[in-house]
């Protein structure tokens, strides 16, 4: 906490927030908010094309997003070359193989269970849904590393897995007649995304966040780009300006930015307040949900909002994230 200077009495009884806690949370905030409009933008290149399948929209996403990861990539590369970056040295060959497996489950495996599921459920369901991967991240852990679950946590998981329930049925008769589906595909989504952070966190403590991200979603649009070379061939078929611009903002806005500013902020700040911050993101979708394609909210989704917050806050405060 900042002090006055020794015998001089603070001019303020709210000592001002140090600039870099200020900096790192304002990024997380605009990391979260930036990450919202995702799902928007996805069903908006849904509408403007029907013809568009999930595969076609990350293939495109991936075009305007992966030369800046390249780039990075290529960047801390050549600093770790040179003795400059985190850690001082360049990947070992096992690490290389970690994060290019890693970046594929993350990046590629996930969003294509999320973008697949955004075809049959609302931006805001999906949102919410997806929100709940921290809970998962727990019961891997109980299951694979035989990690304690406490009560308050058995507590934490009903609350936000009946909050997760609560919203599908929020929506249900709402015009969603493949709902269940659509929401099974974006826990498959929180799931692939759950294992990813799970086996993930020794080795971003390794290689550094910055290098891991940038290399794992390169490997991604690498995974991505041969996916929809086998689904379509080299005939790109016609896009439309309309979905290309929807992509390129997904690309940029909803992707690359919210990416550097998340990793920075989590630096700054640490991961716990984080959590905390990034809660924004879901109800930020909501609002755009309702803003722009004029989706009511129900009783039932606003109490399964809480349900799924209240969880997911209390999995962050126990694993001290």
């Amino acid at each position: 906490m900042a002090t006055a200077p020794e015998g001089q009495p603070n001019p303020s009884p709210h000592p001002p927030v140090p600039t870099g806690t200020l900096a790192g949370s304002l990024m997380i905030l605009g990391a979260a908010l930036a990450f919202s409009t995702k799902a928007i933008l996805v069903k908006l290149a849904y509408a403007a094309d029907p013809g568009l399948d999930a595969v076609g929209i990350m293939a495109l996403r991936a075009a305007f997003s992966a030369p800046f990861f390249l780039a990075v990539a290529l960047w801390t590369a050549r600093r770790n070359r040179n003795g400059n970056g985190h850690g001082g040295r360049p990947m070992a060959a096992r690490e290389w193989l970690g994060v290019a497996s890693l970046g594929v489950l993350g990046y590629y495996v996930a969003n294509l269970f999320d973008t697949t599921g955004l075809a049959y459920i609302s931006a805001g369901t999906e949102r919410l849904v997806l929100f709940a991967y921290p809970t998962l991240v727990v019961v891997l852990g109980a299951v694979f590393l035989k990690e304690r679950i406490t009560g308050v946590m058995v507590v934490a998981l009903a609350a936000t897995y009946s909050g997760v329930a609560l919203a599908a049925a929020g929506r249900a008769g709402a015009g969603e007649p493949h709902l269940l589906k659509g929401t099974l595909l974006v826990l498959g989504a929180a799931l692939s995304f759950a294992v990813f952070m799970a086996a993930g966190g020794r080795l971003i403590g390794q290689v550094g966040s910055a290098r891991f991200t940038a290399h794992g979603m390169t490997a991604a649009g690498a995974a991505t780009a041969l996916h929809y070379l086998l689904a379509h061939g080299t005939d790109a078929g016609e896009v439309t300006r309309t979905v290309l611009l929807l992509c390129l903002t997904m690309g940029l806005f909803a992707t690359v930015l919210p990416a550097f500013l998340l990793t920075e902020g989590i630096r700054r700040v640490g991961a716990g307040p984080a959590a905390v911050i990034g809660t924004v993101g879901p109800v930020a979708t909501l609002g755009l949900d309702r803003l722009v394609f004029g989706e009511t909210v129900s009783g039932l989704q606003v109490a399964g909002t809480v349900l799924i917050l209240a969880g997911v806050l209390a999995v962050a405060r126990w694993r001290g994230a």
